[in-house]
């Protein structure tokens, strides 16, 4: 029976000051493994904390060797925009799977965490 982890990350924060993307986390996927779940990110600041922000990710990304594929990354239909603009995406690089986010003109404080079941191939 292969072996499954669970890998959970709870608040990662940052703050951004301006419209460029930023990495909020980075998570290494190992060879011959998989990871499933959910990754959600919000936001609050702007002009009396008056700007809010909520993204929820379905992932589905694995690792055979080499780099990680993402077969699924998108967004659940909960996505809550106050800002055009501002924004969370998943995406892979090499071995890893990336959480960027992208404030606005004016401070945004950043805040995710994330749930995933880590199963490795048999």
């Amino acid at each position: 029976m292969p072996r499954s982890n669970v890998i959970l990350t709870k608040g990662v924060a940052l703050q951004t000051l301006n419209a460029t993307p930023v990495e909020l986390t980075r998570i290494t996927i190992p060879i011959n493994t998989a990871l499933f779940g959910e990754i959600r990110v919000g936001a609050i600041g702007g002009t009396a904390g008056s700007e809010t922000e909520y993204y929820r990710f379905k992932i589905h990304a694995f690792r055979l060797t080499g780099n990680a594929t993402l077969r699924q990354g998108v967004a659940d239909g909960t996505d809550h925009e106050v800002t055009a603009g501002a924004g969370a995406a998943i995406t892979v690089s090499g071995t890893d799977l990336i959480v960027t986010v992208t404030g606005i003109v004016g401070t945004l404080n950043w805040e995710g965490d994330c749930d995933l079941l880590s199963i490795a191939a048999p």
